[in-house]
């Protein structure tokens, strides 16, 4: 199954324990292999700020 990268959202919560600025990158790995294999970073993101108080 094949599609284009703009057709999955993904939404994820995630508690800061720190004050500071964090910065969060996502990656959508791929395998070299049809039952598995090496994995490699076929997508990878820009980088999200996010200023934590």
């Amino acid at each position: 199954m094949e599609g284009a990268a703009d057709e999955a959202t993904l939404d994820v919560k995630i508690k800061a324990r720190h004050c500071g600025v964090l910065q969060f990158r996502g990656v959508l790995y791929g395998v070299d292999g049809p039952h598995g294999g090496h994995p490699y970073a076929d997508i990878t993101t820009p980088a999200r700020t996010v200023h934590v108080r």
